[in-house]
């Protein structure tokens, strides 16, 4: 779980959903749809090989990446953040973030959360995010 504030200050909580890992096979053929794609990527491929690593890039989420710029990249010459900055995350809320959200009427009720276990702790997740986004854990 990753930890960080909003533009108030507040604490968010959120996580990634992917949670599979990285090979080196996966590195080698997404790498190679993106050389073959951009013939400008070669200037930054061994520093984007190290910042997958150091990001805990998984298959599932370099795959997703990979093809989302190839997909979507609209420029001559991709960056490795455009491939490092992407990732899926679920919020997270605690009882008093979720009970506050109820107060707000952003949400009808505690039905409109799921129940995690993180480490230990109880938190809440909108079921709503949780089908959008694809979340099956």
């Amino acid at each position: 779980m990753r930890l960080r504030t909003d533009s108030q200050g507040e604490l968010v909580r959120e996580m990634s959903l992917y949670n599979d890992s990285l090979t080196p096979d996966c590195v080698v053929t997404e790498l190679g749809k993106l050389k073959t794609n951009f013939d400008t990527i070669d200037a930054f491929i061994d520093l984007l090989s190290q910042r997958l690593i150091a990001n805990n890039f998984t298959n599932k989420r370099l795959r997703d990446a990979v093809g989302y710029l190839i997909d979507n990249f609209k420029y001559q010459k991709p960056k490795v953040s455009d491939i490092i900055g992407f990732d899926k995350k679920i919020r997270i809320y605690t009882h008093s973030e979720a009970y506050s959200l109820i107060e707000r009427g952003e949400v009808s009720g505690f039905e409109d959360f799921e129940m995690i276990e993180i480490n230990g702790g109880r938190f809440r997740i909108k079921k709503s995010d949780k089908i959008n986004l694809g979340y099956s854990g």
